[in-house]
C-alpha cells in the first residue's frame, strides 16, 4: 500500500518547468526529485567542461560509477577504464576519449531484504527496486545521455533494453 501510495504521488507530471525562468516547481507537497539517475553524468561532463575553459582538454572525471573523458593521456589512443563483471573478477577494459561512460546497477549500493538482494534501482513501472545481481555500462557522447540510458537499462530485460539502446543516437 505504501509502494502505491508513493507511486501516486510522484512522477514527472508532478514537475513544472518554466523554460522562459528557468526553474523547476513541484506540484504539490512531500514529493522530491532525486536526480541521481541522470545528474552524475551531467555533473561529471559540466566539470570537464570547467577544464577544457581552462585550457585542460586531456583530462578525464569520475564520479561515483560516471566517467567522462576528454582527450586522451599523451601518447595514448584513449582513456583506459575498467568496467566491473558479474561472472568474473577481472573487469572488462574499455578505452574512450571525448566520450562518457556510466555504470548502474546494485554493486556497491543494495541490501538483503527477507533473504531478497534488492539493488538501490528503483523500477518506476512497479515502485519497487530491481532484484538479483545487475549491471549495465554504457558509452555515449555525452555524460547524462549514458547515465541515463544505463540506468533506464538497468530495470529493463535484455531484449527491452538492446531496443531502447537502439533509439539512443550517440
Amino acid at each position: 500500500a505504501r509502494v502505491a501510495e508513493a507511486r501516486a504521488a510522484g512522477g514527472a507530471t508532478k514537475v513544472r518547468l518554466d523554460r522562459r525562468r528557468r526553474t523547476a516547481t513541484l506540484a504539490q507537497t512531500g514529493i522530491e526529485i532525486d536526480p541521481g539517475g541522470i545528474a552524475k553524468g551531467y555533473a561529471a561532463e559540466a566539470a570537464l567542461g570547467v577544464l577544457r575553459g581552462q585550457g585542460i582538454r586531456a583530462a578525464l572525471v569520475a564520479i561515483a560509477g560516471d566517467i567522462a573523458a576528454g582527450d586522451p593521456p599523451p601518447g595514448q589512443v584513449g582513456w583506459r577504464i575498467a568496467i566491473p563483471r558479474l561472472d568474473a573478477d577481472e573487469p572488462y577494459w574499455i578505452s574512450i576519449a571525448g566520450a562518457a561512460v556510466s555504470t548502474s546497477g546494485d554493486a556497491e549500493q543494495w541490501m538483503t531484504v527477507d533473504g531478497v538482494r534488492r539493488s538501490h534501482v528503483i523500477d518506476l513501472r512497479t515502485g519497487w527496486p530491481v532484484t538479483g545481481r545487475r549491471a549495465t555500462s554504457v558509452v555515449a557522447a555525452h555524460g547524462i545521455d549514458a547515465d541515463a540510458v544505463s540506468t533506464a537499462i538497468n530495470v529493463l530485460d535484455d531484449d527491452a533494453g538492446a531496443r531502447l539502446l537502439r533509439t539512443v543516437r550517440g
